[in-house]
């Protein structure tokens, strides 16, 4: 008799793992970033109208402004793990100084590229040229305090 009962109760465990692992919860989804959310930033987004995956480069926001730049976007990353480099297709920024955005890394130096100019508090569309940049060709940037 003992044995049927130490038998159930092991049998009865067994079951409760199996059924327990064949119910799968999906994934958590997480909320969209906020741009602004810690305080005056910068956020690239990978699609246009500020929608896709963002990237916050805290190169933008911290130190001394004249400091406040990315030569190159290479070795940046979105929030998704995708390269930040000819990625960008809109931005935000949140920041008191205008964002200068460039086609080329090192911020132009030295080659002809395009250049978009963002205001502060400004959010902007990059396509089809019509802004001073491609859409997707972004390689630096850098804030001005003017």
């Amino acid at each position: 008799m003992k044995k049927r009962v130490a038998l159930k109760g092991v049998l009865g465990s067994l079951l409760a793992v199996v059924a327990s692992s064949a119910v799968v919860s999906s994934p958590a989804q997480a909320a969209p970033y906020k741009c602004g959310t810690n305080g005056a930033e910068v956020c690239f987004y990978s699609n246009p109208n500020l929608q896709g995956t963002v990237a916050v480069p805290g190169r933008l926001k911290t130190g001394d402004v004249w400091k406040r730049y990315m030569d190159d976007f290479n070795g940046w990353t979105f929030y998704n793990g995708d390269g930040l480099n000819d990625a960008v297709s809109s931005v935000w920024n949140r920041t008191p100084y205008h964002l200068a955005i460039y086609e080329h890394r090192e911020l132009n130096s030295g080659r002809s590229g395009g250049m978009l100019m963002v205001p502060p508090g400004e959010r902007v569309n990059v396509i089809n040229g019509l802004v001073g940049l491609y859409d997707n060709t972004a390689s630096s940037a850098r804030l001005f305090p003017y």
